[in-house]
């Protein structure tokens, strides 16, 4: 009853649509933060796995691990998230259908083929991963590191940015 009391009381402000300003999150350019905790989200694409060669699966790897070896060094923790959503290409279907065939028949199979990835995509069957890339770090683990091209006059802050 105290915390519905204290709810109450509390003044509301905003019409409820930003869930950032709820969770007390702030984007700040390219970061995100919540109080002390800094978050940098990215939307990564990732090529495909099961046609690629072994060299190609080789060097993937090495990059990731790298990349994990990276995180581990600099004090983030990564949280990667992935998401089905309708894979509508719009662009490259125009593309594909403005592009003209060797023949009528392969014209005309291309243009089945593009209907058909259509229907599929607005029918809601046609599915794509999207990947969502979040680096989250204390703002007290940030060391600063000046570099070479930056102006001579700037404050901690802005540093540590």
């Amino acid at each position: 009853m105290k915390r519905y009391i204290h709810d109450q009381q509390q003044k509301k402000d905003g019409t409820g649509e930003d869930i950032g300003s709820f969770l007390g999150v702030e984007e700040d350019g390219w970061l995100y933060r919540s109080g002390k905790t800094l978050h940098v989200v990215s939307s990564l694409t990732a090529a495909p796995w099961r046609t690629a060669v072994f060299a190609q699966k080789r060097s993937r790897i090495g990059g990731f691990e790298q990349f994990l070896r990276a995180i581990v060094q600099e004090g983030f923790s990564a949280q990667i998230s992935a998401e089905q959503i309708p894979d509508v290409r719009h662009e490259l279907w125009n593309e594909k259908r403005s592009r003209l065939a060797a023949s009528e028949g392969i014209q005309q199979m291309k243009l089945n083929r593009l209907e058909m990835w259509e229907r599929l995509a607005q029918k809601g069957e046609a599915l794509r991963s999207e990947y969502t890339l979040t680096l989250t770090t204390s703002e007290s683990k940030i060391n600063i590191r000046e570099r070479e091209d930056e102006p001579e006059n700037l404050n901690t802050e802005e540093m540590k940015r």
